[in-house]
């Protein structure tokens, strides 16, 4: 496959932070608040290690299957984290493991729900609503409409407060268009939506590029790495991976056509 063109990287970051911290942001605080576990002072004892690798991880093999887990996961190994996509649109399984214990965090767009092992194997579970953005917000469902109509398209995460990100939508609405592709745009999460209403019009947005990105499919797909970013979608799915960073018009177009030959 030909290299991608570099990402570049906007530095023009507005003095302008955002006013509030978004609830879609405090989400994110929340899922990583459930997903922390008792840290070890050490390293664990033998019993635990072979407990953990053994008949706990085939029960931790059963949740999977149960939760729908398909793979194959996305890989963070330094962080002890495997994250599974399921057969639904908008649900994915988090995989945790540390030396002295194994939990699994079900993610969907109502909650959160997470089960915890150690060395006894007895599952200890809790579950709570997950937080949500404030309205509009571009949400799992919103997202399951664009795929079920058929038609090709790409998302794209901008925030006013990163300049090239206002400038980026339309270079690839320019891309888009002359391969047949719809852009929607969405505000990334934390972005300081007055700043954002703002900036419509210097970027030729539509007043619909402010609803907040509020989908579990689209941060699990890594599309908030950076702000802009595109997620291109096609046959009822979505295709390859987000794309980070503004690109010309041609780039954007280069990497949706590739996007668009993968099966």
């Amino acid at each position: 496959m030909p290299a991608r063109p570099r990402v570049r990287v906007d530095a023009r970051t507005r003095d302008q932070a955002p006013s509030h911290v978004s609830s879609v942001s405090l989400a994110a605080v929340g899922m990583a608040a459930v997903l922390m576990v008792s840290a070890a002072g050490g390293p664990a004892p033998a019993s635990a290690q072979e407990a953990l690798s053994g008949a706990c991880a085939e029960m931790v093999t059963r949740q999977l299957r149960a939760w729908h887990a398909t793979g194959p996961p996305r890989n963070e190994p330094h962080a002890g984290m495997r994250h599974w996509p399921t057969s639904a649109l908008g649900t994915w399984v988090t995989e945790v493991r540390t030396p002295t214990t194994v939990a699994v965090l079900q993610v969907t767009p109502a909650r959160l729900t997470r089960l915890e092992w150690t060395e006894d194997c007895v599952a200890r579970s809790e579950e709570r609503p997950r937080p949500v953005a404030d309205t509009p917000r571009f949400t799992d469902a919103d997202l399951r409409v664009l795929l079920s109509a058929g038609r090709p398209g790409l998302v794209y995460v901008w925030s006013p407060h990163l300049p090239l990100s206002v400038d980026g939508y339309a270079q690839a609405v320019a891309a888009a268009r002359a391969r047949g592709l719809t852009v929607h745009p969405v505000l990334a999460p934390g972005a300081d939506r007055a700043f954002a209403r703002a900036s419509l019009a210097r970027g030729a947005l539509p007043d619909d590029a402010l609803r907040m990105a509020d989908s579990i499919e689209l941060w699990f797909r890594d599309v908030h790495l950076h702000a802009p970013s595109i997620l291109v979608f096609a046959r009822g799915r979505i295709v390859g991976d987000a794309w980070p960073g503004f690109h010309t018009d041609s780039e954007y177009g280069a990497f949706i056509e590739r996007a668009l030959r993968q099966r």
